[in-house]
């Protein structure tokens, strides 16, 4: 196993780790802020993948030479690499459905991707020559979902914009790394001695960063569509709320119009005089509210004024008036 993965030092792993653990801290504090699901449980799957690159650094080092704890790291990677995998999964249809997967299903999913890495784990532990099957597995099991997750998000018709793109694309790219390594090993299973060249390591590093910025830019958006739709939806609550008031209104300045006329004493006509000033103040306000709902219904048009002129003319008129 050694020899198959020898090129893909355990900084390179270290790196994804390193990489894996800022977007878990980000994805958990932008959850917080913005209330989105998805981002918590893609999360844990940052967090999950952080376990499995530091079981891949040790075994990719120098010191991980001992059978059983190369069998114990065999075992956490295999386990958490598939709770990623799941994660990852159950993050996709929150993102695209907005509603969080029910826990006992979540729980089920999880259950069953770890027992299917701890199958796999098992089946290859026995001898440790064997624990290149497991690598095949693994990278079977990662290259295909993410494939997979990647094509749902840039089919989805509902999430648009240029941040989920650049996530799907990444997730298509990472699966397709991972694919790659398991030609290798299926290589090396036939007989060939392979090393795994250092570059698909590193196109890991630079995809999990692109994966990051995706994410930022995709929340970003949809944050900003999400105010759109809040700001259009207050326009026509101000815009519907202002046109029924006025009918009221006009109503009470009409019925003062005719209290007027029938009024003979002076409180009551001064106390309808204060009236009829409050109603006109509040008339008011309300075209003034119809009057800024109307304007950010059209586009603002940006003209070049010439102040000289415009002082002059102002001047021209004063001087008419004066003579």
């Amino acid at each position: 196993m050694i020899d198959i993965v020898a090129a893909q030092t355990p900084f390179s792993y270290l790196a994804q780790f390193v990489l894996g653990l800022g977007i878990g801290v980000m994805l958990t504090y932008f959850s917080r802020v913005y209330e989105r699901i998805y981002l918590k449980t893609w999360s844990y799957s940052a967090y999950t993948f952080c376990v499995h690159a530091l079981a891949f650094a040790y075994l990719t080092s120098t010191i991980g030479s001992d059978p059983i704890v190369r069998t114990l790291a065999g075992l956490l990677s295999a386990l958490f690499n598939n709770a990623h995998i799941v994660f990852m999964f159950i993050g996709v249809y929150e993102a695209i459905h907005r509603n969080a997967v029910r826990k006992n299903l979540s729980r089920m999913y999880l259950a069953g991707g770890i027992g299917l890495g701890a199958i796999c784990a098992a089946a290859f532990a026995v001898d440790p020559n064997d624990f290149i099957y497991q690598i095949g597995a693994l990278d079977f099991i990662t290259g295909g979902s993410f494939v997979i997750a990647g094509c749902i998000l840039l089919l989805t018709k509902n999430l648009r914009g240029i941040g989920v793109k650049i996530v799907a694309t990444c997730f298509i790219l990472y699966g397709l790394t991972h694919l790659y390594d398991l030609r290798a090993v299926a290589l090396f299973v036939m007989g060939e001695k392979v090393l795994l060249p250092q570059m698909p390591g590193l196109i890991k590093v630079v995809i999990i960063a692109l994966i990051g910025l995706g994410l930022v830019i995709w929340l970003l958006e949809d944050e900003q569509a999400t105010l759109r739709k809040t700001n259009c939806d207050l326009d026509r609550f101000l815009y519907s709320t202002s046109h029924d008031l006025r009918s009221p209104v006009a109503s009470v300045l009409g019925l003062i119009n005719i209290a007027r006329g029938e009024v003979r004493d002076g409180t009551a006509a001064n106390y309808l005089r204060l009236i009829e000033d409050r109603v006109i103040k509040l008339d008011r306000v309300i075209s003034d509210i119809l009057n800024v709902t109307r304007v950010k219904k059209h586009e603002l048009k940006y003209e070049i004024v010439d102040f000289n002129t415009l002082f002059a003319d102002s001047i021209s008129d004063v001087k008419v008036l004066a003579e």
